[in-house]
């Protein structure tokens, strides 16, 4: 990740299987050290230990209520198939490899998204926030976030 980049938040579900994207944020690039878990960290987590370095976003926003009423990955790929992700897309115009979005993301924790899907996901996403609301940013403050000091 770069700084700037905009990683959405999703969750894996089942019954029926899909991904919900149900938040976005601004990401920030990593940098060692600063974006490694301490060991007082770990020892308040001790799964940070085997997980411990720190995918970091700020200004998250987050859609209030259920996790049901986050956008569904399915209808994403349904809608633009091949330009769903990079991967297939470039696959699509190259006339080779896989241009299946669903086998693309087989397995992988995080895939980038064509600029087609970026704004068909802003849209549907804007559209949840309207509905549903926000997580309150006071809701928000109030977790449990890591302290660092910059090294920039």
């Amino acid at each position: 990740m770069k700084d700037g980049d905009t990683p959405f938040t999703a969750r894996l579900v089942r019954d029926p299987n899909d991904t919900l994207i149900f938040g976005r944020a601004i990401g920030m690039a990593h940098v060692d050290g600063r974006d490694d878990a301490t060991a007082a960290e770990i020892d308040a987590r001790p799964w940070k230990a085997q997980w411990p370095h720190y995918t970091r976003v700020h200004h998250g926003e987050f859609v209030a209520g259920e996790l049901g009423h986050g956008v569904r990955l399915s209808d994403l790929m349904d809608a633009l198939g091949p330009d769903t992700f990079a991967s297939t897309q470039r696959n699509k115009m190259r006339g080779e490899g896989n241009q299946d979005p669903r086998a693309a993301i087989r397995q992988k924790p995080a895939v980038k998204l064509t600029s087609e899907a970026a704004a068909w996901l802003t849209e549907h996403l804007e559209q949840a926030f309207e509905t549903y609301g926000c997580v309150p940013r006071e809701q928000l403050a109030a977790l449990d976030w890591p302290t660092y000091t910059s090294t920039r």
